[in-house]
């Protein structure tokens, strides 16, 4: 059991450590988020600037068997009141960005964030009440010279994974943003091929094929003494 304690207190503090360096990446984003979250806009600069700060904080509070009580009892306070924000909001029907690992890895709080804190919170409540478990150096002096080889081997494959797939977002974030620019300077250099018709101009003859019956031409149509509205769609775009 107690070395399960000291695995909790370990991924408890790379969750908060990853949580904390990402937002420290996007401050913005971070007081932003703040603020969706309920904090008065007045305090949320502040909020989201010390927030990342603080998860650092409980993250190597965590690391040290002789402070990881006091780093458990507050990554408690901290997922607690996040569990509290989204559970309201979600009740209320609105929809919070989580943004719990900055750019990293930001989307809608959902029940997956939710299920994602309350897993933590009870490995957090376990070292609360079951104690840290050994140090970090103490457990590592009773594993013999094969484990740490095999230890260490997993935690180095480990670290190229999360570098490669953050490597991976980061790069199909910018194609997608750079794939959107070409698509809007597209639309932009249509319609500037293509421009619409002045107000009091005739517009010009058409006819439309129709899937129930003959085809439709402007002029059948004017021919009632009716006005005619024609209402253009294009890929997008909103109507015209």
């Amino acid at each position: 059991m107690s070395t399960a304690m000291l695995m909790a207190r370990l991924v408890l503090a790379g969750v908060f450590a990853l949580a904390g360096v990402a937002k420290l990446a996007d401050l913005a984003g971070s007081r932003r988020a703040v603020r969706d979250f309920g904090v008065p806009r007045a305090l949320a600069p502040a909020v989201g600037t010390l927030l990342p700060l603080v998860e650092l904080a409980v993250a190597g509070a965590l690391v040290g068997s002789g402070s990881a009580i006091w780093g458990a009892v507050a990554a408690l306070v901290l997922l607690g009141g996040v569990v509290f924000a989204i559970v309201g909001a979600l009740a209320k029907g609105r929809e919070l960005d989580c943004h719990c690992f900055g750019r990293m890895h930001s989307r809608r709080a959902g029940i997956g964030t939710l299920a994602r804190n309350l897993v933590l919170g009870v490995a957090a409540a376990l070292v609360v009440s079951e104690g840290p478990g050994p140090s970090v150096p103490g457990w590592l002096g009773s594993l013999s010279s094969s484990q740490i080889g095999w230890l260490a081997g997993s935690l180095v494959a480990g670290l190229v994974i999360v570098i490669q797939s953050v490597v991976i977002v980061i790069l199909l974030r910018r194609r997608g943003q750079a794939l959107i620019g070409l698509d809007a300077q597209g639309r932009r250099e249509t319609h500037g091929a293509l421009p619409g018709l002045k107000v009091g101009e005739l517009a010009p003859e058409f006819e439309l094929g129709c899937a129930q019956g003959p085809a439709v031409t402007l002029a059948a149509l004017r021919t009632a003494g009716r006005p005619v509205l024609c209402q253009n769609h294009l890929l997008g775009e909103a109507a015209c």
